[in-house]
């Protein structure tokens, strides 16, 4: 780790620096930089600043884009830093303070980064001054990232976070990735242990912090590299997924152990006690032995999202060997989304109710049922399809539900394969549901992710983002696109073109993938809800 100290002294409107070096893996240099002049001077930082300026690159070792920078200041100043380059970042902080830690995001690798800090005192007087921190590359095996698109007034504002993991050959290395509208990397995660395995899914708490589940244990991380804080699993492992409920607790899917079966459970952890307050075991609810689309008696549901409903304290469940099931808190069907072939007894002995009787049936455009032919998921009708094998279901504000469709199996085949973004309106009182939207159909197989897989929905633009996770191809690729809604204008396209060896092998491990891709604001805001506390977040 890297310490530097800045000691600041008048001497002819320059300073003296004084370096301290522990390693010689970077080179960090703090300088005066007479030629960048970001705004009018008002006060020199020497007046300001108590002491010395503490710069650390990666300070919990894990995040090599990223630095700390503590200082005091003799009276309450905000601060404000900035990463120079072509797509540069800044950031304000608006409380005045005499303490400050600044956490600095968004280095580029391989560069001599420069950066402005800026200080504003409460008569809005304002000094700046620059320094340089030299960062290493990013590692060799990442995939080539190559942008194909990008309308910045028309695209959500913010950066690609991808949860992604590299194929060791009998496991997985997971780095979660941050890169801009270049393409440039601009933050990940390097984890000491590279047998750590497949971390899943990484997203943003809403006190700013990443959190995602390995085995046992669900972690929560600064972007700093800093670990905030773990809950562990007993009895079970988290699958898949986990979703941040508005009171702050955790929703998720989990495969209980010594049960027979695996991917068919979901949990209720507290936040604060770490116990699990509810749980759904799906097999009552689903039948179990439904073979028509994947025949498999342990991983008979597989899993993959859940989403919450807060307006009805319902969960949307997509399992991928069988559709899409909604379940109220206490465990009772509100209905199915999948194809109509093979559904009978709920039960894991199969001794419970229709499971048929829950179905949702498709209606066109003029309100009328698709002929059985289409319900059953024999056909697909010009304007609908049903999902198959899907991932990342959502809610939409306008209440319909938003879901990547993989097309694994589609039509119980391996002939008609398209991947999709796709979005449905579900009545639930009359128990039927129209197709709404797409996107991806269009694109062939060159969009087609069997699995893995994302959508979300882009609050400031209504913007759609969809990612498919893996396509197959030498090399093998992800794509990320993100268009608007409803034109399907592609404002955004990126392209991940995997390296790794081991990439066109196949089992666990065998192929590197990108399970889901967010668009973030790197540097955290506030939202409404649990925020839970970071130092970092106003």
């Amino acid at each position: 780790m890297l310490t530097f100290k800045l000691i600041s002294v008048n001497m002819s409107k320059k300073r003296i620096i004084r370096v301290c070096l522990f390693f010689l893996v970077s080179v960090i240099v703090i300088q005066c930089d007479d030629d960048f002049k970001p705004d009018p001077e008002d006060f020199s930082l020497d007046e300001v600043i108590d002491g010395e300026i503490l710069v650390e690159l990666n300070p919990y070792g894990i995040a090599p884009l990223t630095a700390l920078t503590t200082f005091q200041t003799h009276e309450k100043v905000r601060v404000s830093v900035e990463v120079l380059g072509e797509e540069p970042l800044k950031k304000n902080w608006g409380t005045f303070r005499t303490s400050h830690q600044i956490p600095i995001l968004g280095l580029y690798p391989d560069t001599l980064n420069r950066i402005v800090i800026g200080l504003t005192k409460r008569n809005l007087g304002y000094a700046a001054d620059t320094f340089e921190i030299r960062t290493d590359t990013i590692p060799s095996f990442f995939p080539d990232i190559s942008i194909k698109a990008a309308e910045i007034d028309l695209m959500e504002p913010g950066w690609t976070l991808c949860s992604m993991a590299i194929g060791l050959g009998e496991d997985y290395a997971s780095y979660p990735v941050i890169f801009d509208t270049h393409g440039k990397v601009r933050w990940y995660l390097a984890f000491p242990n590279v047998s750590l395995g497949w971390i899943t899914p990484v997203e943003r708490l809403r006190n700013g912090n990443l959190f995602f589940g390995l085995g046992y244990t669900i972690y929560e991380y600064s972007l700093l590299g800093q670990q905030e804080n773990t809950w562990k699993l007993h009895g079970c492992s988290q699958t898949h997924d986990i979703i941040e409920k508005p009171d702050g607790n955790f929703l998720i899917p989990i495969q209980k152990f010594n049960i027979g079966t695996k991917d068919d459970h979901i949990i209720e952890l507290d936040r604060n006690t770490g116990d699990i307050i509810n749980e759904w075991d799906l097999r009552s609810v689903m039948d179990v032995d439904r073979s028509a689309f994947v025949n498999d008696s342990f991983d008979w549901l597989h899993i993959n999202s859940v989403w919450y409903s807060p307006e009805d304290n319902c969960l949307v469940i997509s399992g991928r060997n069988q559709g899409m099931i909604k379940v109220n808190y206490e465990n009772d069907p509100v209905w199915i989304l999948a194809p109509h072939k093979g559904w009978g007894q709920s039960g894991k002995d199969g001794d419970g109710f229709q499971t048929s009787d829950y179905l949702l049936t498709a209606l066109n455009h003029e309100g009328l049922p698709y002929p059985d032919s289409v319900q059953s998921g024999d056909f697909d009708a010009d304007d609908f399809s049903w999902v198959w094998g899907q991932h990342a279901a959502m809610y939409l504000p306008n209440g319909n539900l938003f879901i990547f469709d993989n097309g694994m199996y589609r039509n119980f085949s391996n002939k008609n394969r398209y991947s999709r973004g796709v979005e449905y309106e579900v009545d639930e009182k009359g128990m039927t549901l129209k197709q709404t939207w797409s996107y991806g159909k269009e694109r062939g197989r060159d969009f087609f992710s069997r699995i893995v897989s994302d959508v979300d929905y882009l609050p400031e633009t209504e913007n759609r983002l969809i990612t498919a996770g893996i396509i197959s191809g030498v090399p093998a690729y992800s794509t990320i696109v993100e268009v608007t809604h409803p034109e399907k204008t592609v404002v955004f396209e990126a392209r991940l073109t995997y390296k790794n060896m081991l990439v066109n092998g196949s089992g666990w491990g065998g192929f590197d993938i990108n399970y889901r891709a967010e668009r973030i604001k790197i540097y955290p805001e506030k939202k409404r809800g649990y925020t839970g506390i970071t130092p970092f977040l106003e």
